[in-house]
């Protein structure tokens, strides 16, 4: 079982196990350019799209989409996402997980949660309110999960309110799974320690 980045598409890794395979995937705009279409058709075929080429290729998962919000224009990732608007974004993503789950592959939804200040925010702690937390940051993932039937998270490196997300009960267990009723995997980001 191999599972891959995105959420461009497929990344294509220098040393990956499947030599020449890699070659048949798409590279597609990044979401930013996707967020401006505020297409869901668009949406839902590019999710089709990564499922049909993990079937073809051997990929059971793909670390995408992305769903944190456009807090700066300077942010280093906003490739990665598709707006300042939760709405728009969760709208979006929950259409690339119902095209790609036709398919058979499973999207890692990243980064939850607060993720927005950088590359990787390791050992940052975010302080919101509950009410911004709900209304904006938390937005995107809840319509990812309740309308696209999203099953995989990627949890972020942050910290909310000095609390690891990826050992978070409140955000990871009372609000992701009893409160939308998520059933499916939870990994952490990727870390080559130190982070």
């Amino acid at each position: 079982m191999f599972d891959y980045d995105g959420p461009a598409g497929f990344n294509i890794s220098v040393n990956s196990p499947l030599g020449d395979k890699k070659s048949k995937w798409t590279g597609f705009g990044n979401e930013t350019l996707l967020g401006q279409t505020w297409s869901t058709q668009m949406a839902e075929a590019m999710g089709e799209c990564f499922g049909k080429e993990g079937y073809e290729t051997g990929i059971n998962g793909i670390y995408a989409p992305g769903v944190n919000l456009h807090r700066s224009p300077y942010t280093a990732r906003n490739y990665e996402y598709y707006s300042e608007d939760g709405v728009i974004s969760g709208k979006l993503a929950a259409e690339v997980i119902r095209g790609a789950k036709t398919n058979g592959l499973y999207c890692y939804l990243k980064h939850f949660v607060l993720s927005e200040p950088g590359p990787n925010p390791g050992g940052l702690n975010t302080w919101v309110t509950e009410q911004n937390l709900r209304e904006n940051y938390l937005k995107p993932f809840e319509i990812a999960v309740k309308e696209g039937g999203a099953n995989a998270i990627m949890s972020a490196f942050n910290r909310v309110g000095g609390i690891w997300v990826g050992a978070s009960y409140p955000c990871l267990t009372q609000i992701l799974r009893t409160e939308w009723g998520f059933r499916g995997t939870v990994i952490t980001d990727y870390s080559a320690g130190g982070v």
